[in-house]
């Protein structure tokens, strides 16, 4: 699995001190806290395991407490794979998962590219993982967080869906030249699984009006192939998106 996303729980009380001690890295990490909804919580700790399955940890732990359960071995050598295969840049998405760990341990299979959607993923990054290369992807952002990105974080790319997300980025920014703008447009609602063609994307007849204003500002350009004719205008950057499925049972892979 790209990431093992099993719930149980562990009883933290000293009975289990004596377990928690014997538990040696195979490739299986569990993740508790104290019922915090947060993952990035400091209460959290780390546990290593060396027993073979989920099944092996829950019946020796005997869980009361909720952990997630990783597979770091697992997540690095799939980040690796699908860096090495994939003819473009990867980005990670943290809207998927910002615990830490898992982070550390994508940068550690050579994920360099974060796909941020809030100021809180970006000040994460920039903590966690100074060298990495974070993208405001949101389409809707706040004058406050554009600003703070660009200026303090140093974030030259930016989403958007809108001319009005356009005039922000530029004023916010101060008609700054180094931008780098990925146009998200609309996707036909008879070809995805779940319809978001009415919460994010620009029509396409909106997007070209975005693109012919976006050009003369942008240092890079991005949309999808689809519109670039009727724009008229040279796109730098193609995004393809996200979503690459992962194989659970009775799940046949597209």
């Amino acid at each position: 699995n790209y990431f093992f996303p099993r719930w149980f729980t562990v009883q933290s009380n000293s009975a289990n001190e004596d377990v928690l001690k014997r538990i040696q890295d195979k490739d299986v990490l569990l993740v508790g806290h104290d019922q915090s909804p947060i993952p990035t919580s400091p209460t959290f700790s780390y546990i290593s395991s060396k027993l073979y399955s989920v099944d092996e940890t829950i019946a020796e732990l005997k869980p009361s407490v909720p952990l997630y359960c990783l597979r770091p071995k697992t997540i690095e050598a799939t980040a690796a794979w699908f860096v090495s295969t994939f003819p473009g840049q990867v980005l990670y998405a943290l809207k998927c998962n910002p615990e830490p760990q898992i982070l550390q341990m994508l940068w550690n299979g050579g994920i360099r590219h974060f796909d941020c959607s809030s100021l809180k993923e970006i000040e994460l990054i920039h903590a966690l993982l100074p060298s990495a290369k974070a993208y405001f992807m949101h389409p809707i952002k706040t004058r406050n967080s554009i600003y703070k990105a660009y200026f303090h974080y140093g974030i030259r790319d930016y989403a958007l869906d809108s001319i009005e997300e356009l005039h922000k980025i530029i004023e916010v920014t101060a008609n700054a030249n180094d931008l780098s703008l990925l146009v998200r447009i609309k996707v036909p609602e008879n070809v995805t699984l779940i319809d978001l063609s009415h919460k994010y994307g620009a029509s396409a007849a909106d997007t070209v009006d975005i693109l012919r204003q976006a050009r003369p500002v942008a240092k890079n350009l991005a949309v999808v192939k689809g519109i670039i004719t009727q724009a008229n205008v040279k796109i730098d950057i193609i995004d393809v998106g996200g979503g690459f499925p992962e194989r659970y049972p009775h799940c046949v892979l597209p």
